[in-house]
């Protein structure tokens, strides 16, 4: 049980570095999106796989947008608070488009090589445990 534990231990650790990274990486307007970002782990006889899940549109901030129209669906005018303070209402807007932000490829630049050493140290444990 000693090895199952130490392989267990492995993909916790390695998991919230991982997660935090990719927090400390997400851009935050309004929080949402760094909220609600989460991992779940999937054991196999070939591995552990992590995945990590966000928003729907955490998809759309790593890729960027084209711009594109967004036009009142289920209201009769889109709503919103401008710069100026004043509260501005119209059927459709054009929106500019984003720029792609990888942000999840920068938290796994910067939290590879402490998960390296994790994966390093557990290496050394089991080969301790079976020798």
């Amino acid at each position: 049980t000693g090895i199952f534990e130490s392989i267990a231990r492995l993909g916790q650790e390695a998991d919230a570095i991982l997660l935090q990274a990719l927090q400390a990486e997400t851009p935050v307007r309004t929080g949402a999106l760094r909220e609600n970002e989460h991992s779940t782990q999937h054991a196999s006889g070939r591995g552990v796989r992590f995945e990590y899940t966000s928003l729907d549109y955490g998809a759309l901030v790593v890729s960027g947008t084209q711009p594109h129209i967004i036009e009142a669906v289920s209201a009769r005018a889109l709503a919103w608070l401008g710069a100026d303070g004043e509260m501005h209402f119209a059927k459709y807007v054009h929106h500019p488009g984003t720029q792609p932000n990888d942000f999840p490829l920068r938290a796994w630049q910067n939290a590879r090589g402490d998960i390296l050493d994790v994966f390093s140290r557990t290496g050394r444990d089991l080969l301790d445990q079976v020798r």
